[in-house]
This record gives C-alpha cells, sequence and structure tokens, in this order.
C-alpha cells in the first residue's frame, strides 16, 4: 500500500514549494479537479492544472469532481496522468469514457461517492485500472472519514482491481484501511497541514 499526497488541500499561495514536497517525499502527486456543479466546491481550474503538471516531477494522478469528464480529455492528456478517476454519476456512457482517455493514453479508474455502487457494471470492472472509494461525503463541509464504509472497501478491495481511497484519511488509519485491502490511501490536509 502507498500513499500519495492531495495537492488539492495544499497552501494554494504555496503551491510550488508543496508540490516539491511532495516531489522529494512521496514521488507521487494526486489532482482532485472539483467544478463546483458536481460538487458544491471548486478546487482549481486546467490553467492551474497544467502549471501543477509542468512543475511537477513526481507521477500524477487525477480525480474528476466534474459534470463533463469527456470535456477533460484533451487537455488532461498533455499532463501525462498515469490514471484519471472518472465519477459514474458524471457518465451516461461509461465505456465511451474509458476508451476515449485510454486512446489518449491514459490509464483510466472509476470514482465512487459514499452512495455510488459498481452494482450492474461487471461489463466494465475489467477495463479499468483501479477503482476509488471516496470515504467522506464530498460536500464541501469537513470531510470527516465514514468508518461505515469500511464493508463496501472490503468488498471493493475482494474485487481484484486496485483500491484506492480518498477522504478524511490520516496516517492513524492506514494499518486498518491496509487490513481491508487498500491499495493507495490519498491523504490531503494529514500530509500538507502536517508539513507546514
Amino acid at each position: 500500500m502507498f500513499i500519495v499526497p492531495s495537492i488539492a488541500s495544499a497552501d494554494y499561495l504555496n503551491l510550488g514549494k508543496c508540490v516539491e514536497f511532495a516531489d522529494k517525499e512521496y514521488g507521487k502527486l494526486h489532482c482532485t479537479i472539483a467544478d463546483g456543479n458536481f460538487v458544491p466546491y471548486v478546487t482549481f481550474g486546467m490553467r492551474c492544472m497544467g502549471q501543477i503538471c509542468d512543475a511537477a516531477q513526481s507521477i500524477l494522478s487525477v480525480h474528476l469532481l466534474v459534470t463533463d469528464p469527456l470535456a477533460y480529455a484533451e487537455p488532461l492528456a498533455r499532463c501525462y496522468p498515469e490514471t484519471v478517476f472518472l465519477h459514474l454519476a458524471a457518465l451516461p456512457y461509461p465505456l465511451e469514457a474509458v476508451n476515449r482517455y485510454r486512446a489518449m493514453g491514459m490509464g483510466v479508474g472509476l470514482a465512487l461517492t459514499p452512495r455510488e455502487s459498481t452494482d450492474g457494471l461487471e461489463y466494465l470492472m475489467h477495463k479499468v485500472d483501479a477503482i476509488l472509494q471516496m470515504t467522506n461525503e464530498p460536500d464541501g463541509r469537513g470531510g470527516e472519514y465514514l468508518p461505515e464504509l469500511e464493508p463496501k472497501i472490503a468488498r471493493l478491495a475482494a474485487t481484484g482491481i486496485p483500491l484506492w481511497l480518498e477522504g478524511g484519511l490520516t496516517q492513524q488509519l492506514a494499518p486498518r484501511l491496509e487490513e481491508l485491502g487498500a491499495s493507495a490511501l490519498v491523504m490531503g490536509k494529514a500530509i500538507f497541514r502536517r508539513a507546514d
């Protein structure tokens, strides 16, 4: 299991230093793009994302909390992310999106909010590189970890598809989540507030 720092929780007035810190300490960087429509808050847009990509030397992953994920495919391809996580709720035709991103050279993962499920998506599961389960409610109101999701986490881990977790995570939770089968933990505040 590995830990990935989420730049969305960094100090926006010192993003360059935060990127350097992630490069040096982790070699990985996670970028959550929220558009203010799919969820009620905004992180940053593609202009800022492009600057992060230019500065970062880390392996990049991207989590799209947006209403139109297909609109981000072409600009994100220029950033060469290893994996882009797409939310099922924003994809009327999930396979189309998976194929579009793959054709542009990006790995694709499915992202799930606490209430989203993979039921009925057996046809899609073998076509994705990973699953990202959000472990808090993405409502912009503090984002505490939801332990009630642990049975779901165990079920997703049992699929054998690499399982990423994101939302309200701390170093103290890491041993328990590794025991449940998580492959990667995305941490924002737990990393960047500690690094301040």
